[in-house]
């Protein structure tokens, strides 16, 4: 599932600057507390690592590791069973019936080029099958999410006997799909067909556009993939957001330092994280890149 939701969220971009690192900001509160917002790739190829060592400068001051999810707390049979369960159509309803035959057509086209067969998933609704086929499309183009942001500070977590906490559960992330009325489910099944039929290159652009600390240009392109779906955008994204930012909230007052991981388009733009802690009266700077931060050294006096 979690890798999924990533997935969904992945568009066409153009290269950045390649002199800079992944984006971040840093959030102070009174009582003492960090907040360092990392923007994430939730899929990787081996070839992208080693990943910019600002990754590792930022983790290792980190006192704790926050995620979309606590990736380190989580039981996958449950979770399959969970999704499918959730998923599931109604007595009598195929996802033919849902889709229409010219849909359905398409979805089964699609799967079949990813050696899916959408007979196996006619009883589910179509945002498990969005999911599903794109998935494996990344898969398919050597993306792997256990080589991800995600999954790599957790192996350092873990070794270091950091805490990780997750700002949503399983069941929460199932919800926001299962949620979504069927022209929505039907949009982003709709969205990630078109996402398949794109090359190979626009995810390694993407790849790029997020090493080079691009999250204003790679936002854009991302929201232009929800111009058509707006409550999908609201549903996937901004409430998300607004949900999360009473947690972190909790984290400032505690008083402690955490590096909290998100997908890069929940870190910028209006209703983004950073824009709705900052209406809450609190300072987000972002840090600078070490190409910036060195420079910066060398001119002052």
């Amino acid at each position: 599932m979690r890798r999924a939701l990533a997935a969904a969220l992945l568009a066409a971009c153009a290269i950045g600057p390649l002199h800079a690192d992944p984006a971040a900001w840093r959030v102070v509160s009174r009582d003492g507390g960090e907040l360092w917002l990392l923007g994430s790739m939730h899929y990787l190829k081996d070839s992208d690592y080693p990943l910019p060592a600002s990754i590792d400068r930022l983790f290792a001051a980190a006192e704790a590791l926050a995620m979309e999810l606590d990736l380190d707390d989580l039981d996958p049979a449950a979770e399959q069973a969970a999704l499918l369960g959730a998923a599931l159509l109604p007595p009598g309803v195929s996802l033919a019936d849902v889709l229409g035959e010219a849909e359905h057509a398409r979805a089964a086209e699609q799967a079949a080029a990813l050696g899916v067969d959408l007979a196996l998933l006619e009883r589910f609704e179509p945002w498990l099958v969005a999911i599903t086929l794109l998935d494996r499309g990344m898969s398919r183009l050597g993306y792997r999410a256990d080589r991800g942001v995600e999954r790599y500070l957790v192996g350092k977590a873990q070794e270091a006997g950091k805490e990780i906490v997750g700002l949503e559960t399983t069941a929460e992330q199932i919800a926001v799909f299962d949620a979504l009325p069927p022209e929505e489910q039907r949009g982003l099944l709709e969205q990630t067909l078109q996402e398949l039929a794109r090359p190979a290159s626009a995810i390694e652009h993407l790849a790029e556009l997020w090493r080079a600390g691009e999250l204003e240009t790679l936002a854009r392109e991302l929201e232009g993939e929800f111009e058509g779906f707006p409550e999908l955008y609201r549903a996937l994204v901004v409430g998300r957001n607004a949900r999360w930012v009473p947690a972190l909230e909790g984290f400032l007052r505690e008083g402690r330092r955490y590096l909290v991981v998100v997908g890069a388009l929940h870190l910028v733009g209006r209703d983004s994280v950073v824009d709705l802690l900052e209406r809450r009266g609190y300072t987000v700077e972002r840090i600078p890149d070490e190409a910036e931060a060195s420079q910066s050294r060398a001119s002052t006096p």
